[in-house]
């Protein structure tokens, strides 16, 4: 029964590991776009953002590749989004909360099976990052 009992909590901790939100931080619009800074994100990092629109938060990540480069996708997939997980961060990578699908920051958009994070367009100048407002916006069927 001991046994039995130890399993169930280690099943209930990794699954509940598996399927954490990342914390997000808000974003205020300036104008028609949102700028991010992106000198706070360390070549192989992801950040996780939200934007409140119509009572929803439109989650998405900023990451950076190893070579610098600026990556943008709403914290979804058109596969997996249904289940409003989203994805969680790890050195170099995104992992999908449902399937477990990992994403190198860099080929995130070539997608695994069926599960692609969804692509957001950005723009970068230095070490901003800047996103329409209306391409966010967009994105509010997947959450």
């Amino acid at each position: 029964m001991q046994k039995l009992l130890l399993t169930l909590v280690a099943c209930a901790l990794v699954f509940s590991a598996c399927s954490r939100r990342e914390k997000a931080e808000p974003v205020i619009p300036s104008g028609n776009t949102v700028v991010i800074n992106g000198a706070s994100i360390k070549p192989g990092e992801a950040k996780f953002f939200e934007y409140k629109f119509r009572g929803k938060e439109i989650r998405f990540i900023v990451g950076r590749t190893d070579t610098g480069a600026f990556v943008t996708a709403f914290d979804a997939c058109a596969t997996c989004y249904v289940y409003k997980k989203g994805y969680r961060a790890e050195p170099g990578c995104v992992i999908c909360n449902e399937c477990g699908s990992r994403f190198r920051l860099g080929e995130m958009e070539k997608g695994l099976g069926n599960c692609v994070p969804i692509a957001l367009p950005h723009q970068a100048s230095g070490d901003r990052v800047v996103i329409k407002l209306s391409d966010i916006e967009d994105g509010y069927r997947w959450f």
